[in-house]
C-alpha cells in the first residue's frame, strides 16, 4: 500500500512540474514587414518625422531644356536646420518625380539634384518689409529705379557680391534658377530667360512654411501671406487697402497645404524654365459668358493643368466630366510660350 501511495505522490509531483514549465513554441522563420509611408497629411503632424537619407532625383535626359537650380535663402532669425534641409529636399524630390512621370517621354525636364543654401544677413521681417513697402510684390529700393522686378535684382545683386553665383555672368544661360526666400511671404513669380540672364523664379514663406510646417518643424502660417487682396481689389501693399482679406481664411489655408505648395513650386519653376503662360489667359482657352448685368465677359476654360490649377497637385485620378457626362482622366496641360505648342499628358 505504501508503495502505491509513493507512486501516486511521485506522479502528482511530475505532473505539477510539467505544468509549471513553459511550453515550447514552434520556431517560425522571420517575416519581413514592409511599412509603406503614410500619404501626405494636412494639417501638420505633431512630431517631426524620422527622415531618411535623400536620394538625388533621377530625370531622363531626352532633349534640350534648361536645368532648374534651387537656392534656399534663409534669414538670421529663421535659419534652416539640418532636418529642415532634409524636409525641403524630400519635397523637392517629390516634385521632380511627379514632373518626370507627368510629362512623359519626348519632353525633357531637368532639375539639378543639389539644393544650395545661402544665409541672408537680414531678418525675415526685414525681407517681408522690403517686399510689402517698397512697391508691393515688385519692391523698388531707391537705388533701383523703376524696374518692376527689382526684388529679383536685389537677390541676384546680393548673390553676385557675396557668393559665387552671378545670374548675369552669361555662364548660366542654359539654366533656370528658383529662389526659396524666407521672409518673402506670399511672393511668387517667374521671369523669362533674357539676354545673358537665366530664367528666374522666387517663392517665399508660402512654400517654406507649408513644407516645414507639414513636417512639424514650425507652425504653418503660410495662409497669412497669400490672397490678402481686399474686396475692393487692393493688395495689402497698396494705398487704400483696408486690411481685411476678401478671401476667407479657410480658403487661404486650402491653398497653403504641403501639396498645394509643391504645385506652386513646380508652377513657378515652369515659368522660369520654359516661360510658360497661364493657359486660362490664352485666347484659345477663353469662352464667353454673361455677368449679372448681361454683359459679355471672357472666362478661362482651360483643362486641368499645373499652370492654372497648381493648388490641385497632385490632381485627382479622375473627376472631369465631358459633354456626354462621361468621366475623363484629368489633363495636365502646359503651353510653351515661344511656340504656343500644347503638351497634354
Amino acid at each position: 500500500m505504501w508503495g502505491l501511495l509513493l507512486l501516486g505522490v511521485s506522479l502528482a509531483l511530475a505532473l505539477a512540474t510539467t505544468a509549471a514549465r513553459p511550453k515550447k513554441r514552434p520556431v517560425k522563420e522571420p517575416v519581413e514587414i514592409i511599412i509603406e509611408p503614410p500619404p501626405p497629411r494636412d494639417p501638420p503632424k505633431k512630431k517631426p518625422p524620422v527622415v531618411g537619407p535623400i536620394e538625388a532625383p533621377s530625370i531622363p535626359n531626352i532633349g534640350e531644356s534648361q536645368v532648374l537650380r534651387v537656392f534656399v535663402l534663409d534669414t538670421t532669425d529663421k535659419p534652416v536646420s539640418s532636418l529642415g534641409r532634409t524636409v525641403i529636399e524630400r519635397n523637392y524630390r517629390e516634385a521632380v518625380n511627379w514632373v518626370s512621370q507627368e510629362m512623359g517621354a519626348g519632353i525633357i525636364i531637368r532639375y539639378y539634384h543639389i539644393v544650395r543654401y545661402i544665409h541672408l544677413p537680414y531678418t525675415s521681417a526685414e525681407i517681408l518689409n522690403m517686399v510689402l513697402t517698397t512697391g508691393g510684390p515688385y519692391p523698388r529700393p531707391k537705388e533701383s529705379g523703376t524696374d518692376s522686378w527689382v526684388f529679383f535684382h536685389f537677390i541676384t545683386d546680393w548673390m553676385k557680391e557675396n557668393t559665387e553665383w552671378d545670374a548675369y555672368s552669361g555662364d548660366a544661360t542654359d539654366e533656370a534658377w528658383i529662389f526659396m526666400v524666407r521672409g518673402a511671404g506670399g511672393f511668387a513669380g517667374g521671369t523669362t530667360p533674357t539676354g545673358n540672364r537665366p530664367g528666374l523664379a522666387i517663392v517665399g514663406d508660402a512654400v517654406l512654411s507649408a513644407w516645414l510646417g507639414d513636417a512639424g518643424l514650425e507652425v504653418n502660417d503660410a495662409y497669412k501671406y497669400v490672397f490678402l487682396e481686399d474686396c475692393n481689389k487692393y493688395p495689402e501693399w497698396a494705398i487704400g487697402y483696408n486690411g481685411i482679406p476678401c478671401t476667407s481664411e479657410s480658403t487661404r489655408r486650402s491653398y497653403t497645404t504641403r501639396n498645394a505648395q509643391i504645385g506652386s513650386f513646380i508652377h513657378e519653376g515652369f515659368h522660369a524654365m520654359f516661360a510658360l503662360y497661364h493657359l486660362g489667359n490664352l485666347e484659345q482657352f477663353q469662352k464667353e459668358e454673361y455677368d449679372e448685368d448681361g454683359n459679355i465677359v471672357m472666362v478661362a476654360d482651360a483643362p486641368s493643368n499645373i499652370m492654372d490649377n497648381w493648388q490641385d497637385y497632385p490632381f485627382p485620378e479622375s473627376g472631369r466630366v465631358n459633354e456626354d457626362g462621361i468621366y475623363e482622366e484629368p489633363i495636365h496641360a502646359i503651353v510653351r510660350a515661344d511656340a504656343l505648342e500644347s503638351f497634354f499628358v
